[in-house]
């Protein structure tokens, strides 16, 4: 075995055993059935005693190479099974991992390579971690839902739009196109300029603010950063549906309610007017342009007297 290296010594052993040792436990092994088993069996009565006999086994002194560091390369570029890679590393069926173990081994690669999985509540349950926050995620705004001390009832009821004498506006379609505008808006968005300004400016503070509300109640917080856009924006990116707009509206017309009087106006007819505007921007999709509303205003300013 001097000149071998360990791939070819262990054939040298195996060999040195079958020429060596093999045969004097086979004279071993007769001797013993000869001179004492087979005879002991004939005493006993049992018949045939030559079917039986001793014997010997060599595999604990013989002993193979370890493949287990190659089996396992091997399964990692696909070549092998994993039971062919268990049985090179003297393993059982019986030690192959179960499917729950499995999701956890791939789970906790998967967290080890990206911490920021650590924070979805499905791999902190798998793999038994405690409760841990997106550290970029927004923090979740306070939500109100009807019934709740601190709930708001202004701003429920959606306006009808079909009562009021509202300027028509772009499909969707048009407005991703930029295809808005026109004659007729730009003639009455002119014409209303002259127009109570104070009106204006607290309405199209209260629109923004109700864009925004609206947005925040839209798109959860963890998923705005997809789009990218401020919360008064997020509406031309998911459309509200209709049935949804009152409660994404609630509470979002209190200030400017409060200022009606001392803009000369009816609150409830303003919040109807405003309403609508909005309800339209939210199932639409289009984005809140100042000469809109000051159109809307200028075409239902005599419904506003209160």
């Amino acid at each position: 075995m001097g000149g071998s290296n360990h791939w070819s010594s262990w054939q040298i052993e195996e060999s040195s055993i079958k020429i060596h040792v093999e045969p004097m436990l086979i004279q071993l092994a007769d001797a013993l059935n000869i001179g004492y088993f087979q005879p002991a069996l004939r005493a006993a009565g049992i018949a045939n005693p030559e079917k039986y006999t001793l014997w010997f086994d060599i595999s604990p002194l013989t002993v193979r190479p370890n493949r287990s560091d190659q089996a396992f390369q091997a399964l990692d570029k696909g070549i092998i099974s994993e039971k062919s890679a268990r049985d090179n590393a003297a393993f059982t069926d019986d030690d192959a991992p179960d499917d729950k173990e499995k999701l956890y081994a791939l789970m906790k690669q998967l967290v080890l390579a990206n911490p920021q999985f650590a924070s979805d509540p499905a791999f902190q349950e798998v793999l038994g971690l405690p409760e841990i926050a997106n550290p970029n995620a927004p923090p979740p705004e306070e939500m109100l839902n009807p019934g709740d001390p601190g709930y708001d009832e202004a701003g429920t009821e959606p306006a009808d739009a079909g009562e009021r004498n509202l300027p028509q506006f772009p499909s969707v379609e048009d407005a991703v196109q930029g295809k808005v505008g026109g004659t007729k808006l730009k003639s009455l968005a002119a014409s209303a300029r002259a127009a109570d300004g104070a009106l204006f400016y607290a309405a199209d503070s209260a629109v923004r603010r109700a864009l925004e509300l609206a947005g925040g109640r839209l798109v959860p917080g963890s998923q705005r950063p997809r789009y990218g856009v401020p919360k008064h924006l997020l509406h031309t990116r998911v459309l509200a549906e209709q049935a949804k707009v009152p409660s994404l509206l609630a509470g979002a017309w209190v200030h400017v309610r409060d200022q009606a009087p001392a803009l000369g106006v009816n609150p409830d007819a303003l919040e109807q007017v405003l309403g609508g505007y909005v309800t339209e921007l939210l199932t639409r999709g289009i984005e809140h342009d100042p000469e809109y509303l000051r159109s809307t205003l200028h075409v239902t300013r005599g419904d506003l007297a209160p």
